[in-house]
């Protein structure tokens, strides 16, 4: 844990080392925003009817900034972004400070026919709070005071056999933790281990639609004594199509395994039972070795249908076998998204997403149970000047948990302010 403490402050040092040597450095551009935000929720945290919640005002301010290189031989980007907070909750005299962060390094190599690429990302934010939570998350960060912290390494290295055939391989490395967690089958292993490796090719049938093909090998070790751990191998099949300019699809179905290796505790009779149940002998503890298997099919759809240069349709559905905080889960899940462009200046977007997770092994007796998240949110942004943006967004979200009388409904307004600026720090 100390560790993980310091790595910000590491990462800060090594950005304020990177902007001195970039700006007299040929080819670098840099990226700056700041962001302030406003939001009020009648429900943060998605407390169940008959528990203690109130609503409450966050008044955030998010700073980002990027270094970038291009040329013909490689690519070089550097980015990290803050995220500083405070809440005022109904009722509550004092306010809630919070930080959240990312930080990443992004290092590609290209040639005539190969490229290799590698990246580092490390961040921390809260399970409600990210980009677009499922309902696992959901359910992990009813808590507000839960945070997660995510470190990430990944190699990649891709192949161009011809100009229509190539092949990618694939290694990642990563760990997550979790503080703050209430959630008793998460707080015996607050964290896990994850490790991946992937082998895909790419074939472009045409110049309107590509066929791929891959496999897939994952690995999750829970952190606790006597975890689980859980090995997916998959094998997938991919299609895209271009049908016109306009619309667009694409389909996958895989076939996975997962095998989880566990150990199960008990109680045991040394002699017959008789003589535990008459008193005479007590039990002894016992464990014993299991390992659970399962096959399913997984699958993943999508298409894009532009109804007119401003109004444009998009939709998904998929099921997958993800790593969650108390061991794999079956998530399924959907989307329906439209985006109305009225002006260069001015932009709207309404999106639908529904999210529902399992234990991918509930004989495992490990997992959150079955969760459901659904969410609408209706947003628009104006474009002010040049680097001004305004935008409004007003979010609803239910939640149902596995247990009854454990859903809960959320109403979230926000307006938010961004400042974006780029500079060329050097002669390309």
């Amino acid at each position: 844990m100390k560790r993980c403490r310091q790595l910000p402050a590491r990462c800060g040092w090594v950005v304020l080392a990177i902007a001195p040597v970039a700006a007299w450095a040929q080819g670098w551009a840099a990226e700056s925003s700041a962001q302030a935000r406003l939001q009020t929720d009648n429900n943060p945290g998605l407390a169940a009817p008959g528990t203690a919640r109130s609503a409450e005002s966050l008044l955030q301010w998010l700073g980002r900034a990027s270094l970038q290189r291009r040329t013909e031989a490689a690519e070089t980007e550097a980015e990290a972004a803050l995220t500083l907070g405070r809440r005022w909750a109904d009722g509550v005299s004092n306010a809630d400070d919070n930080a959240q962060g990312r930080f990443s390094l992004r290092q590609r190599l290209q040639g005539e026919r190969h490229s290799a690429g590698g990246s580092l990302t490390w961040r921390r934010e809260q399970p409600l709070q990210a980009a677009e939570p499922s309902a696992a998350e959901a359910a992990l960060g009813r808590n507000a005071q839960t945070v997660q912290t995510v470190q990430e390494a990944a190699l990649d290295w891709a192949c161009a056999w011809h100009e229509r055939l190539r092949s990618e391989l694939g290694w990642s490395q990563g760990r997550t933790r979790y503080a703050g967690v209430d959630t008793p089958a998460v707080a015996a292993a607050p964290g896990y281990r994850l490790n991946g490796l992937s082998l895909a090719g790419r074939w472009e049938w045409d110049e309107r639609s590509t066929l791929s093909l891959s496999l897939g090998h994952t690995v999750q070790a829970l952190q606790g004594p006597a975890a689980p751990r859980t090995a997916i191998d998959s094998l997938r099949l991919g299609l895209s199509h271009a049908v016109s300019e306009r619309l667009s699809f694409s389909l996958s179905v895989a076939q996975s395994r997962t095998e989880q290796q566990a150990t199960r505790f008990g109680l045991a009779c040394p002699l017959p039972v008789q003589f535990c149940q008459a008193g005479i002998v007590a039990p002894v503890p016992t464990q014993e070795a299991v390992r659970l298997q399962r096959r399913e099919g997984q699958y993943s759809a999508g298409g894009r249908w532009l109804w007119s240069p401003q109004l444009g349709f998009s939709a998904t559905a998929s099921r997958a076998l993800t790593p969650g905080p108390a061991g794999v889960d079956r998530e399924d899940r959907g989307s329906f998204s439209a985006e109305y462009t009225a002006s260069e200046a001015w932009r709207s977007a309404l999106v639908l997403a529904h999210s529902s997770t399992q234990a991918a092994l509930p004989g495992a007796g490990a997992g959150l149970g079955r969760a459901r998240l659904q969410s609408l949110a209706l947003d628009s942004s104006w474009r002010l000047g040049e680097p001004w943006t305004l935008t409004l967004q007003a979010q609803w979200r239910r939640f149902d948990g596995a247990t009854p009388g454990s859903g809960a409904r959320s109403q979230a307004f926000s307006i938010s302010l961004q400042y974006l600026r780029s500079t060329v720090l050097g002669l390309p």
